[in-house]
């Protein structure tokens, strides 16, 4: 497997990851007026991601920072699974 397969694969996985994050938060948010079961486990990367922020930030900016987070750390653990697997697969 290629650098841009696995790029190609953890692309369409943070695409995944945002878009159940967005159906989560878009559930939470308008149908349960409150948090939906299992809201913190499916936006679990976005949450991590916004750890290092402070919590006085804009409502519009929290949601692109939470779905950006979502984005981005799928993506990155993803590329850093695939390569640790090849690596550990082909020694």
């Amino acid at each position: 497997m290629n650098n841009f397969k696995i790029k190609q694969i953890a692309f369409k996985t943070g695409i995944i990851s945002f878009l159940i994050g967005a159906i989560a938060l878009s559930l939470s948010w308008y149908v349960f007026n409150s948090d939906l079961p299992g809201y913190r486990l499916l936006l679990l990367p976005g949450i991590i991601f916004m750890l290092p922020f402070t919590e006085e930030l804009d409502f519009g900016l929290k949601i692109v920072l939470l779905l950006g987070g979502q984005f981005i750390v799928s993506a990155v653990s993803t590329i850093i699974f695939l390569k640790g697997y090849l690596y550990f697969k082909s020694k």
